[in-house]
């Protein structure tokens, strides 16, 4: 009998070992391999990455302004606004990271500041006395600068401009304006690879950033957090969605000329997620790989929130300057899937991190 029962404790335990699975967090045996694989991939394939395009994008925005600029037809109007578009959707993805240069420099409200007063733009471009050269422009309230003024030459108040409107300071302005966002995202590139992504791939092993894996990746986790609050719902009230939604004001929209802003809300949430995967152009190593290692049933559960978040971007249709008037069901049901995946990241990611990450 006692042999008996020895057999079945025994095979009680091996099963209660095998069924560790979903709610393991058991640290791996390559833990120390993956949290280097992480800090590294995240630092080349996914931050620098971007950033290198995002120089790359600027830099073809610039030309095709200039282009405009030396033959102001429709057709070259509409290749400068989608120049516009496209660097767009680089920038508002690597909102999925604002720490370090784009940070310490200010490079986010050099280049996005909103909302926009485009009265106040007139005002500017009325001013005589304002040569509108490079120089002047980079003296401007940030409001003045990046994108969105760009955005409002373009595009114009009614979203509806066409070349042939185009004043000679509104020329002067675009110019200098573009000239400028070239400049700043070169630079933010240039802060990468002069030294930045050394101190991020080197987390954890002699970074004088990130001293350890748990300060790198909890500035991973503050980052997302971060750009789920400024999209949707903040704890104070705050929100590129809430604010214009319970304000019932368009006049506090992010993009409001190009009619963009939606895109650039699920572009923030796409570029947390590629922080969680690990991804930019491919697929590499991120917190899921360490997430899921120890507790599967976590990391299935931020990625559906994920999916979840950005799939109720579909149910939003047309621009958001009319959604918030027409479509308030299917914005409040986004930004409750936009705070569930904050709510996951700062309620069990955070404390995940802080008990199995020891170094």
């Amino acid at each position: 009998m006692k042999n008996k029962l020895a057999v079945i404790a025994f095979a009680v335990l091996v099963f209660a070992g095998c069924s560790k699975d979903d709610n393991d967090t058991t640290p791996t045996d390559n833990l120390a391999e993956t949290e280097a694989a992480v800090a590294g991939n995240f630092g080349t394939n996914v931050a620098l990455a971007t950033y290198a395009d995002l120089a790359a994008s600027a830099t073809t925005l610039n030309t095709a302004v200039n282009a405009f600029v030396a033959d102001k037809s429709d057709a070259n109007l509409a290749a400068s606004k989608q120049a516009w578009l496209n660097l767009r959707a680089i920038w508002e993805t690597s909102e999925g990271f604002l720490f370090g240069p784009v940070e310490d420099n200010e490079y986010d409200p050099k280049m996005d500041t909103w909302p926009t007063d485009y009265s106040e733009m007139n005002t500017l471009l009325a001013d005589e006395s304002n040569a509108l050269e490079l120089a002047d422009i980079q003296k401007l309230d940030y409001s003045l600068r990046g994108f969105h003024p760009i955005e409002y030459m373009l595009w114009g108040e009614k979203s509806n401009k066409t070349a042939a409107e185009f004043t000679d300071r509104e020329i002067k302005y675009l110019i200098s304006l573009s000239a400028d966002v070239e400049e700043l995202c070169n630079e933010l590139h240039t802060d990468w690879t002069s030294g930045y992504t050394d101190k991020v791939t080197s987390a954890g092993n002699g970074s004088s950033v990130f001293s350890t894996y748990y300060e790198f990746f909890t500035a991973l986790n503050d980052g997302m957090i971060g750009i789920c609050n400024e999209v949707g719902h903040s704890d104070e009230d705050e929100g590129k969605i809430f604010v214009p939604f319970i304000q019932s004001d368009s006049n506090k929209v992010e993009s409001p000329y190009s009619e963009n802003s939606m895109v650039d809300f699920k572009n923030n949430i796409q570029g947390a997620y590629n922080v969680y995967l690990g991804k930019y152009k491919a697929q590499g190593t991120g917190l899921t790989n360490i997430v899921s290692s120890m507790n599967k049933n976590l990391d299935n559960q931020i990625r559906q929130k994920f999916d979840n978040a950005i799939n109720a971007f579909s149910t939003v249709n047309g621009p958001f300057e009319l959604a918030i008037f027409e479509q308030r069901v299917q914005l409040q049901g986004l930004m409750d899937a936009i705070g569930e995946v904050r709510d996951i990241l700062e309620e069990e990611l955070q404390p995940f991190l802080l008990a199995n990450i020891k170094n």
